[in-house]
């Protein structure tokens, strides 16, 4: 897992990276999703002879609970916009982040088991609980724990010591369910080995997003580290011109002209210009080497 050995500098770089204003666009743009996958799949009815019509009075039990999910969410959109809460958010950023996702994924699942146990035989396909709508593993529910899949890998500011563990609850409640479904119809089918493709796919989905923000979060803290090593070499350059220039020309309030022209009759006179960007391209020890050299001249 990608996480600095420097534990003050791990807690740094997280703050910096939750930022609640981060979260606005992936919150909105996962539960829209999955919420209209899943309003489009409550209100398809099998007719029969595989055929499905749209119907908005049954299932408003189920559609009413979905939209009592997306409280959750507005909620969070509010913390993030207000200025109060930024520092709570900040802390509980990654359990925010996470519990979003959850939250839809324990909700999709039982809705599927609920379906599953209390619908008419007429809306349930009567060989595979996976083929139909209104079941545990249904093309539904597939679809909601790829799109959070994208939303934990992919769309959010997660980082990755964080993802992998909710890769691996959100793909388990996955599994779960279809395992309880499968259960529930007190027959064998050939559901089974579907399921476990499905499951396989899913885990492969799951790698396969994982590793795009990855990737992109090691450069991220590569560029940190290369960030922080140059700022530290242009200290370290910064003490030694301390050491080596007068003190009054140190000083904020001396106003130096250009060119400085002062007379010492008693000593060679060395002239070197230092310029804070020139000094900052050069390594701390290709630095020393140069002074040497102008040294080694006089």
């Amino acid at each position: 897992l990608l996480c600095f050995r420097d534990e003050a500098m791990e807690k740094e770089f997280e703050m910096c990276w939750c930022e609640p204003g981060l979260l606005v666009q992936p919150l909105l743009v996962f539960h829209i999703l999955w919420f209209a996958e899943f309003l489009d799949h409550k209100t398809r009815l099998n007719v029969g002879d595989g055929l499905f019509q749209t119907d908005w009075t049954k299932n408003t039990k189920q559609i009413g609970l979905a939209c009592t999910c997306l409280s959750v969410p507005f909620i969070c959109l509010g913390l993030c916009y207000t200025h109060r809460s930024h520092a709570w958010m900040r802390e509980r950023y990654h359990t925010v982040l996470v519990v979003n996702a959850l939250i839809v994924m324990l909700f999709v699942g039982g809705t599927g088991l609920w379906d599953q146990q209390s619908l008419p035989k007429s809306e349930l396909c009567p060989q595979t609980f996976y083929a139909c709508p209104h079941h545990a593993l249904d093309m539904s529910a597939i679809a909601t724990t790829w799109i959070t899949l994208a939303y934990i890998n992919l769309f959010s500011a997660c980082l990755a010591k964080y993802k992998v563990p909710a890769n691996i609850v959100i793909i388990a409640i996955f599994s779960l369910g279809g395992l309880i479904g499968e259960a529930l119809q007190q027959r064998t089918t050939w559901a089974s080995t579907v399921g476990i493709h499905v499951v396989c796919n899913t885990i492969v989905m799951a790698f396969g997003t994982l590793s795009v923000g990855y990737w992109g979060e090691m450069e991220f803290r590569n560029a940190l580290l290369s960030r922080n090593k140059h700022r530290k070499n242009t200290e370290v350059v910064e003490q030694l011109l301390e050491k080596l220039l007068p003190a009054r020309l140190l000083q904020n309030n001396h106003r130096l002209q250009s060119p400085l022209i002062e007379r010492y009759s008693g000593v060679a006179v060395m002239i070197v210009n230092f310029d804070r960007f020139s000094v900052q391209k050069f390594d701390p020890d290709d630095f020393f080497k140069i002074l040497r050299g102008i040294y080694a001249i006089f």
